[in-house]
Parts: structure tokens; C-alpha cells; sequence
């Protein structure tokens, strides 16, 4: 019995050490992936205007996307996703090497949840608020050139794909005094355009 605990001795050190590292390189790795299996790609902006494309295990292609747009919790713009992740931080880079944007990765009692901070204070979209004082991402990504942040990459059946785009925020939803005056002036190009037929067929 000894000689059989004297042999099994070392494998149980080495499958300790297997699974010990395995816990670390699924903590320091695999933020934002799924432990579940629901793949998925969010697009999302600064805005919190997102949509959802989950991965169809059986089809082996990604559903249709959906909006999923984001919400302000504790005045953090805050994303719901479909599943629980590996919890995490992954900063976002600019091409002058400055951190702009954080995504972090937790979950609640119902699902894996994306916090996204932008390091543009002030700036008027929700993320707006600035990297957090304790933020410690483990994980960084430099911007695209095309002006989006893409995190995550591997097979659809085991990958969550997330796109951070800039350029989907530039829609300028006018004030309604704006909108009033526009109004106004289509209005009275169109009677003035009018008055000149109607004096024209006289």
C-alpha cells in the first residue's frame, strides 16, 4: 500500500499543477468567454446602442442579430449578455498607445455582464465616465485601423466576439427647437414654390 501511495504521489502533484495552471490560464486567458454554450458576437458603441448574433450550435451559423442595447447601472453603461463569462478587465489602447476605453467582465445572478468606461470624461455618450481608479485589465487590444476594437478571436462554437465601434455614433438627433425651425422652413419653401406655379399658370 505504501509502495502504490509512493507511486501515486508525483501523478497527483503533476494533475494538481495541471489543473492549477489550467485555473490560471482560464483566469489570465479567456476573459469575456463563455461558460456556457451560447457563443455570441456584441456589437456595441459608447452610446449603448448594441446588437446581439448568438452562435447556433446545431446550424453551425450565427442567428440573426438582435438589438441588445446597454443600460445605466450605478452610472455605468452596462451590457447584458446571454450567458455567464470569465470574469476580467481588457483595456482598449488608441494608436498613440493611451489607454481610451475599459471593458469589464463580471456576473450577476442572472447572466455575464460587460461594464464599458471610456476615458473621454464628460464626453456625452453614458461610457463617458472614465477609466476606473482600480481598474487592473489584464488583457489589452489596440484599436483597428477602420476605428472599431475587436476583442476575442477562435472558433464561433467557443469564442465571444466583441466589436467596439466609434463610427455608429455620429447619428446628431436634433433638439426640438431644431427640429421645429426645419419644419417650418420645408414648410414655407413648399408654399413659396406653390405661389410661383400657381401665379405661373394664371
Amino acid at each position: 500500500m505504501r509502495n502504490v501511495a509512493q507511486r501515486l504521489g508525483p501523478l497527483v502533484a503533476v494533475l494538481g499543477l495541471v489543473v492549477g495552471l489550467a485555473g490560471e490560464v482560464r483566469a489570465g486567458f479567456l476573459v469575456g468567454q463563455p461558460d456556457g454554450p451560447d457563443p455570441f458576437i456584441l456589437n456595441f458603441n459608447e452610446n449603448g446602442t448594441g446588437t446581439l448574433q448568438t452562435f447556433n450550435l446545431t446550424t453551425g451559423t450565427y442567428n440573426l442579430a438582435v438589438p441588445n442595447n446597454g443600460t445605466v447601472v450605478s452610472g455605468v453603461l452596462t451590457f447584458r449578455l446571454p450567458e455567464f463569462v470569465v470574469p476580467g478587465e481588457v483595456g482598449i489602447r488608441d494608436a498613440s498607445g493611451a489607454l481610451s476605453d475599459l471593458l469589464r467582465f463580471r456576473d450577476d445572478a442572472q447572466s455575464g455582464l460587460l461594464e464599458l468606461y471610456s476615458s473621454d470624461i464628460g464626453g456625452g455618450k453614458p461610457a463617458d465616465i472614465g477609466i476606473p481608479s482600480n481598474a487592473n485589465p489584464g488583457v489589452f487590444i489596440t484599436e483597428n485601423a477602420d476605428g472599431t476594437a475587436t476583442f476575442g478571436s477562435g472558433p464561433p462554437a467557443t469564442t465571444n466576439i466583441y466589436i467596439l465601434s466609434w463610427s455608429t455614433e455620429g447619428v446628431v438627433v436634433p433638439e426640438p427647437a431644431t427640429l421645429a425651425g426645419a419644419v417650418t422652413g420645408v414648410v414655407l419653401l413648399a408654399g413659396s414654390a406653390w405661389l410661383r406655379r400657381r401665379r405661373a399658370v394664371a
